[in-house]
């Protein structure tokens, strides 16, 4: 079952994306369907893609960088869950910001998440 870009772009926290003292976070709030992400391919801001080892999805108390999620070691995304995305030692300017993250879910398959964002 394909979702629709709209529909996965709902999944941003808009207003989320920020530079922080250990580099950039933002947010993804489940408000769709539960799933099982079961990859995470591609996390990139502006220009930049970042290598997945230097990723970091938390939920809760629990932490895990991009690279290691597999079909055998994912990570459940409930509805109203939320992920904050971390990229330790990132920094972005001021202004209008581009985020893609490409993932895929057991459920639903590939999803490509693309928004824009404006960092204060």
């Amino acid at each position: 079952m394909e979702i629709p870009s709209f529909m996965l772009s709902g999944l941003y926290v808009k207003g989320s994306l920020r530079n922080t003292d250990a580099g950039v976070a933002f947010r993804l709030k489940n408000s769709l369907a539960a799933g099982t992400v079961t990859e995470v391919s591609r996390v990139k801001l502006g220009d930049t893609s970042h290598p997945l080892s230097d990723v970091v999805l938390k939920s809760g108390d629990t932490a895990m960088k991009a690279s290691e999620i597999t079909p055998q070691n994912s990570v459940a995304f409930g509805v109203n869950v939320v992920l904050e995305v971390l990229i330790p030692g990132a920094k972005l300017p001021v202004g209008v910001q581009k985020l893609d993250l490409a993932a895929s879910t057991k459920e639903y398959g590939a999803l490509n998440i693309s928004v824009k964002d404006v960092v204060k």
